[in-house]
């Protein structure tokens, strides 16, 4: 990508510590089902990366967003926003194709990118497809804590990063360990936190008010 498209939207030096990453599943069963519903699924429907696309472009969203004009310049070729580059990239590291991990890809400041992969198990692959597939899906409940402090919008509540203060602090008050399975809200409002596959039934916050854009919302 030529610096000279390049807009710097916010520069954040105080925090310049901080990593961007998105998490997402490798399935080698992924493309037998996107294949063979691609009103269902978005491209590239034969990628083994779910949503491999709304992945890559919440990255370089993030990275215009905190200013980080050197990814572009010096970074990883995907963030030319090529689909088939970050493919590729993730292909050559993936520990066993022949199973599904769960894949976090993490970039950096000064451009350099890494993935971390940690073991998943088997997912119903109807599961993949919007709306789903299934006529009678299983239903969870799920308990929802409204924080009693209002969170100022940012870019950390915007983008994916390893700066989780906010998270922290929310995940205190309402007596919230790092691992339960117990959902935090924003202060006055019904909100989420990273489970995937969500379908929701009500209006949401616009994008202007620095929601957090999910890959799922978008699909």
């Amino acid at each position: 990508m030529s610096s000279n498209l390049f807009v710097v939207k916010h520069e954040y030096p105080e925090q310049a510590d901080f990593e961007i990453f998105s998490s997402f599943r490798y399935d080698p069963n992924l493309p037998s089902v996107s294949l063979q519903h691609p009103e269902k699924y978005p491209e590239p429907l034969d990628s083994p990366y779910y949503l491999l696309a709304y992945h890559q472009d919440r990255i370089i969203a993030a990275a215009r967003h905190f200013g980080w004009k050197d990814v572009f310049d010096n970074g990883p070729v995907w963030m030319n926003g090529e689909v088939k580059n970050l493919d590729r990239f993730l292909s050559w590291r993936v520990p066993d194709k022949s199973r599904p991990w769960r894949l976090k890809l993490v970039l950096q400041r000064n451009g350099h990118a890494y993935c971390e992969f940690s073991e998943t198990g088997p997912m119903d692959q109807l599961n993949f497809m919007t709306p789903n597939l299934h006529t009678s899906p299983d239903s969870s409940v799920w308990r929802v804590f409204v924080d009693t402090e209002r969170t100022e919008p940012s870019g950390f509540t915007t983008h994916k990063t390893t700066s989780r203060e906010n998270y922290t602090l929310a995940q205190s008050r309402a007596q919230i360990t790092p691992r339960s399975e117990d959902r935090r809200a924003a202060h006055g409002e019904l909100g989420w936190r990273n489970h995937g596959r969500n379908y929701y039934h009500s209006v949401l916050p616009a994008r202007k008010c620095l929601g957090y854009p999910a890959t799922y919302l978008r699909w």
